[in-house]
């Protein structure tokens, strides 16, 4: 793309991603958001290190 016009993809049927994104940019600037997302964040890590474990269970 040329300069000044950004692109930003998520999948078809991703609007769960499409709004994170949106919050990812947002959070540049708001410091409170910028806390949230990083709490989502550790959240999800967790969840995919729990699923990782109960594979060996």
């Amino acid at each position: 793309m040329p300069p000044g016009i950004p692109v930003a993809c998520v999948g078809i049927g991703r609007g769960d991603n499409a709004g994170i994104l949106a919050a990812q940019i947002m959070a540049v600037t708001d410091k409170e958001l910028e806390a949230k997302m990083a709490e989502y964040r550790k959240e999800l890590a967790d969840k995919v290190e729990m699923d990782a474990l109960s594979l060996f269970e």
